[in-house]
C-alpha cells in the first residue's frame, strides 16, 4: 500500500531526560525516552509502508545507529542541522529534494520549507510551530 512518494522523519535519538520532558512528571525521564522509541518505531514503520522512500533525520549527531536499530532497513538516515527547527526542517527538505528531484510536489515543499517556519511545519505533517 504505497500511495505516498516519500516520507521525511523528524526525531531526537530517545535518550532520558533528553526527550518529551514535558511528560517527565508523568512518566520519568526513563518512560519518555521507552515512548521516543515507540514513537519512532511506528512512524517508520508505516512510513515504509505506505511511502515508496523514507528518510529520518536524526539529532544529535552522533545518534545515527541508535536510530538504526528501531527503523526498518530501507529508512535512509542522516544527521539534522545544527540550528532552530526552522532551519532543520530546510535542511532536511532540501537533501531529500536534492536526492529526490523527480517527484511531484518536491517543488511545493522546498518552496514552502523556504518561507517562515511555521508553514514548513505544516508542509512536513505536523502542528508544531516553532
Amino acid at each position: 500500500m504505497r500511495g505516498m512518494s516519500s516520507v521525511l522523519i523528524m526525531a531526537k535519538a530517545p535518550r532520558a531526560g533528553d526527550v518529551n520532558t514535558r511528560l517527565e512528571p508523568l512518566l520519568e525521564p526513563e518512560g519518555c525516552a521507552a515512548l521516543q522509541r515507540e514513537l519512532i518505531r511506528h512512524t517508520a514503520r508505516w512510513a515504509a509502508m505506505v511511502a515508496a522512500r523514507v528518510w529520518l533525520a536524526y539529532a544529535p549527531a552522533g545518534a545515527g545507529a541508535e536510530l538504526a536499530q528501531l527503523v526498518p532497513g530501507s529508512v535512509r538516515l542522516f544527521a539534522q542541522a545544527d540550528g532552530d527547527l526552522g532551519r532543520r526542517l530546510r535542511h532536511a527538505v532540501a537533501l531529500v529534494g536534492r536526492e529526490h528531484s523527480g517527484v511531484p510536489g518536491d517543488r511545493r515543499h522546498r518552496r514552502a520549507a523556504a518561507r517562515p517556519t511555521a508553514r514548513a511545519c505544516r508542509v512536513a505533517g505536523t502542528d508544531r510551530r516553532a
